[in-house]
Formats: structure tokens, sequence, C-alpha cells
């Protein structure tokens, strides 16, 4: 759960700002504008800069960069631990750790989700 300082975790989660993630995978993912700074679940003035930080100790994993609606929009494989940073316009963007081309199996290890940043 993404929190800030002045409220509760169960408070964030009932905000919508969650980033869930399996033993051994970490993600951090955060918007930033001219004006503002927000996480995972929260709203931000476009353009805006996403900067997602990622740990997987599973080998044969991405970290990807998607948006609701259209799907992916950048990949990067790796393998331990990646920063990047991506300049976006309007839409609602969530970052994730996933296997390569999709290759998910039930039992999967290493998996991450964060919840959407939306841009207006």
């Amino acid at each position: 759960v993404f929190v800030q300082s002045e409220e509760t975790p169960l408070q964030a989660l009932f905000a919508g700002r969650v980033v869930v993630a399996e033993p051994g995978s970490w993600i951090e993912f955060t918007g930033h504008s001219r004006r503002a700074s927000v996480g995972a679940g929260e709203r931000i003035s476009g353009p805006a800069l996403l900067k997602i930080e990622a740990r997987a100790l599973e080998a044969g994993m991405q970290l990807e960069l998607r948006e609701i609606g259209v799907g992916e929009v950048q990949a990067w494989p790796f393998t331990g631990e990646i920063k990047v940073e991506v300049e976006v316009g309007q839409g609602q963007f969530y970052a994730r750790i996933f296997p390569e081309n999709d290759a998910f199996v039930v039992g999967q290890g290493g998996v991450a989700l964060a919840s959407p940043i939306t841009v207006e």
C-alpha cells in the first residue's frame, strides 16, 4: 500500500493506492509533473513523467508499463533490479512485473502489479 504521511495503511488501501507483489519481487510506481508527485492509485495533471523501480529474483521476467484500454506501452526484460522513466500524456497507466512474452503459468513466481496512475 502506498501510504502518505498523514494517513494509515488502511486508509491508503481503501483509497486504492495498492501494490501487490510475490515474495522476492518489488515495484515502486510514481508520477511527477511540474507541480505534483503521486503514487500508485492517484491522479496527476499531465504531461507526466512516470518513474518505475522494480526488483525480481525470478529469471525471465519483464517490467511493463501498460495503459488501460490500450495495452503495453513499453517493456524491459530484466533480472535483478531496474529503474526506468517514461514521459506520457493523458491516460490510465499501470506497471507490472510479468513473465516475458506473457508466458504466465499457474504458480509462477515473481509477479507484481501496481494500481494505475491517472494522467489528466
